[in-house]
């Protein structure tokens, strides 16, 4: 490099003259070029998802507001309280996936079916444990007072528990299937159920006791 005063060369990056000790002037630095833009992280982040009022929450279908639970008919969509199993709109299960039972809804085509035939509106409505019970034990019944009823009038006698069993299936079958719908504990419970057909089995051996010792 040249000195500006004296025109003497001098080794470049040089900072005074070797031959005049004139002081260069330093040199700006030059500029740093910053960091290249990232174009991904440049892009704007999710949207944020909306604030839920103070005291909601939802969990699935099921919904508390201020301490009140609720859950949304997968069927229907009717929010019902959460202390009704049934939907009191198409009578769909709480615990119903998705709207497929059009038959389920239909609970007095299933009334009328149970009355025709005992346990056969039940397993419409999807009570299939309490349906084939009802079906299994009036079919069951029917055989033994038909075998019976084959051997006399004493025969007769001895089946009388047993049509009577048969009686009180058949008649609360239709009301139980309207309980089940409005998630009321039916007539004929499970217990209630069990107790009649040991009922009506001591019935029949103490009937038939009675006729032989008669």
């Amino acid at each position: 490099m040249r000195c500006p005063d004296c025109n003497a060369s001098n080794p470049e990056g040089a900072s005074f003259c070797g031959q005049c000790y004139a002081i260069f002037p330093k040199a700006a630095p030059e500029p740093t070029p910053g960091p290249t833009p990232d174009p991904v992280s440049e892009r704007p982040g999710p949207a944020a998802a909306p604030a839920r009022p103070a005291g909601q929450a939802v969990a699935g279908r099921f919904s508390a507001v201020d301490g009140e639970l609720t859950w949304r008919c997968a069927v229907c969509d009717t929010t019902n309280d959460v202390t009704t199993f049934v939907c009191t709109v198409c009578g769909a299960k709480m615990d119903t996936e998705s709207g497929t039972a059009a038959e389920a809804t239909d609970w007095e085509a299933a009334k009328r079916a149970e009355a025709l035939v005992p346990g056969l509106g039940h397993l419409r409505t999807g009570h299939n444990g309490m349906g084939a019970s009802r079906m299994g034990i009036v079919l069951l019944w029917l055989i033994g007072s038909f075998t019976l009823a084959a051997g006399g009038v004493n025969g007769l006698l001895a089946a009388v528990p047993l049509i009577l069993g048969m009686g009180v299936v058949w008649a609360t079958g239709p009301s139980d299937l309207e309980a089940a719908r409005h998630d009321r504990r039916p007539l004929l419970d499970p217990q209630r159920f069990m107790y009649l057909v040991i009922g009506a089995t001591v019935g029949v051996i103490v009937a038939g006791g009675l006729v032989i010792l008669l």
